[in-house]
């Protein structure tokens, strides 16, 4: 439940393209793994700064790093709730139970910063998300594909577009951050101090961003050898509808199930 320094610029880009505004809730409790400093150079360098006002709060567990509300601010999104069961975070929910009547339609953003996969009904998360946003909302995921014991879940690409295409959303963003070299950094330079170094540091991680739907990659991976570090980008709006969430069996299963429609 962290923006990393290889995620603040796929975020900021779709953020600015797709222009994203109005009230964000974040899922879990999220801590930022930059300085400001960082943060205000990697999105002025590429013309994402959109609010360079934005007023400074620090992390709330390293006061030397920037808090994820102000990376918001830098990017337009000034209202920003956090919800997690510990009472650090603005709004104190259980993810994996459904939500009360009150929250239903409240969020203009939703996101999920490594978070849906800790939670182990993940059909009641993700009807929760559906639920939280009003109609127009966009939803944003940062979601493990390779990380080893991380969470009860590393998700499959096709998850999500299946899912939310199913519920009616407009896909915008579906895409890999691969950084191929953080584990093997990790194992060489793994002390506490070299992690905070680098995380002061102005220097960026290795990192690329690929297609999710790219054959060329799919094969790499399943034929040779898992990356690192794979974490599934992935955008998405809502349409008109205020209906609970339903649940697909997969596209490709789809046409052999006659009791189910969509």
């Amino acid at each position: 439940m962290a923006l990393h320094k290889d995620w603040l610029v796929p975020l900021a880009k779709a953020v600015v393209r797709h222009k994203l505004k109005g009230t964000a809730y974040a899922l879990g409790d999220q801590q930022v793994f930059l300085t400001e400093q960082y943060a205000r150079s990697q999105l002025q360098r590429r013309n994402l700064l959109v609010n360079p006002q934005a007023p400074f709060k620090p992390d709330h567990i390293n006061p030397d790093l920037v808090s994820f509300e102000t990376a918001l601010a830098m990017l337009g999104i000034e209202r920003y709730r956090d919800v997690d069961l510990n009472p650090r975070a603005a709004l104190t929910l259980d993810l994996s139970s459904p939500l009360p009547a009150e929250h239903a339609g409240v969020a203009d953003i939703v996101l999920d910063l490594g978070t849906a996969e800790h939670i182990f009904d993940t059909a009641q998360v993700f009807s929760n998300i559906v639920e939280l946003l009003a109609p127009g909302g966009w939803v944003i995921h940062f979601s493990p594909m390779t990380w080893y014991n991380h969470g009860f879940i590393n998700f499959n690409p096709l998850f999500f577009p299946e899912f939310y295409q199913y519920n009616g959303f407009q896909v915008l963003e579906h895409g890999i951050i691969v950084t191929p070299f953080t584990a093997a950094f990790g194992f060489f330079f793994g002390s506490a101090a070299f992690r905070t170094r680098f995380t002061r540091s102005s220097r960026s991680p290795v990192s690329f961003y690929v297609r999710a739907d790219k054959y060329s990659f799919r094969i790499l991976n399943e034929k040779f050898f898992q990356f690192p570090r794979n974490i599934i980008f992935f955008v998405a709006r809502k349409g008109s509808s205020c209906e609970p969430a339903r649940f697909p069996i997969q596209g490709r299963y789809r046409h052999l199930d006659p009791t189910r429609t969509g």
